[in-house]
């Protein structure tokens, strides 16, 4: 009986190594998909004070000019985001570009700027693609993301002022060559 179970064992791992050997680095599995992604994400408050206009291409250059709706806030992240992603089978060249800009509304007059309520405008954007080509890439630069930015009421009237209008990405024109 011993020398059955030996046997057993012997020829279960040389089964084992024959398997493992026959594999080679030629069996890797390959992403076999092309996509671009532009993404937003907005502090609770952003879309009180501004409105926002994005222009964005598909993958094939066809451009796209919209203005963003009002966005649902995320209940865990308390952010809300806007988002477009174009994506297809096989590896493509492709070409994207994504422009974002907020412009400040006119305050209500109803608007009490002597509460002393804390109004949170972060803001970030981002630019996502994978080709076989390139690999995974990101651009989400940082010096156009804002988060957290929390301004109470005579901060946000000060911010407000100074900023009428806000870049949020402007990609490929943002990345230095």
């Amino acid at each position: 009986m011993k020398k059955r179970l030996v046997a057993a064992c012997i020829w279960t791992c040389a089964l084992l190594a024959a398997m493992v050997s026959s594999c080679s680095d030629d069996d890797t599995i390959e992403y076999n998909k092309t996509y671009v992604k532009y993404k937003l994400t907005l502090g609770p408050h952003f879309q009180m004070f501004y409105g926002i206009e994005v222009v964005y291409c598909d993958m094939e250059g066809k451009v796209f000019n919209e203005t963003v709706p009002s966005l649902e806030l995320d209940s865990k992240s308390l952010r809300s985001t806007w988002s477009y992603k174009d994506e297809k089978d096989g590896d493509h060249d492709i070409k994207f570009g994504f422009k974002a800009i907020a412009r400040c509304k006119p305050i209500p007059t109803s608007f009490d700027m002597t509460s002393n309520t804390t109004y949170d405008l972060s803001h970030s954007a981002a630019v996502s693609w994978y080709t076989k080509t390139t690999g995974a890439k990101v651009y989400a630069p940082t010096n156009k993301s804002i988060d957290p930015l929390k301004l109470d009421t005579a901060q946000l009237r000060s911010y407000l002022n100074t900023h009428q209008e806000i870049i949020l990405m402007d990609y490929p024109t943002d990345v230095e060559q």
